[in-house]
Order: structure tokens, then C-alpha cells, then sequence
């Protein structure tokens, strides 16, 4: 008897987290593929334009590892 699983992979750059504007400390939502390419965002509060920047590359490379781990599972 054979069993195979299939996991579809999730849009990992769609994933929200809650950002805190550095002037006014209100939080803005932003997701991973906006820090990933670094983009611009106005914050909520101040309205204060903020450049995120995925320093050394971490957003891409904690998404790479993600990626690599659920697909090792679905080797399994």
C-alpha cells in the first residue's frame, strides 16, 4: 500500500506582519514580497513615506527556507 501527499505551495509573499512606523509608532500592515522587493509604504498614522529594506536579503532567504522545508516534506 502506497500513500502520497501533495502540498500545494502557499503565496508566502502575500503573508502580512505588522510594521512600526519609526516616527510615530502606529503599526501598518506590510507584506513579505513588499519588504522583499523593497518597496515604499506611507504609514497610517503620520503619513510619513517609509522604504523598507530587507537588509543582507533575510525576507528572501526565511522565504527560500520555508519553500525548501515544505518541499523536502512532500518528498517524504
Amino acid at each position: 500500500m502506497q500513500f502520497s501527499i501533495s502540498i500545494q505551495m502557499p503565496d508566502f509573499e502575500g503573508v502580512e506582519i505588522e510594521f512600526s512606523c519609526p516616527l510615530c509608532r502606529l503599526e501598518t500592515p506590510v507584506s513579505l514580497g513588499q519588504i522583499q522587493h523593497e518597496e515604499y509604504i506611507i504609514c497610517r498614522g503620520c503619513h510619513s513615506t517609509i522604504k523598507l529594506i530587507d537588509q543582507l536579503g533575510d525576507t528572501k532567504n526565511i522565504i527560500q527556507m520555508v519553500r525548501n522545508t515544505l518541499e523536502s516534506r512532500n518528498e517524504l
